[in-house]
């Protein structure tokens, strides 16, 4: 049976909770996603020296 198929036959207090779950689950995700976002945006890099190695900029 396929996910969608068995999402089909759950009853609707079941599906109640997944949603009640899926929802904190998105919000966190969402926010992990942009401190990951802010924390590559405020490292810069830059090649430097004669095998072109990446180094931090301040």
């Amino acid at each position: 049976m396929t996910s969608t198929a068995a999402t089909h036959i759950l009853s609707e207090p079941t599906r109640a909770v997944r949603v009640r779950i899926d929802a904190p689950s998105r919000t966190v995700t969402g926010a992990d996603q942009a401190y990951l976002h802010e924390a590559i945006n405020s490292v810069n890099w830059e090649r430097r020296g004669p095998l072109q190695r990446l180094t931090r900029r301040a």
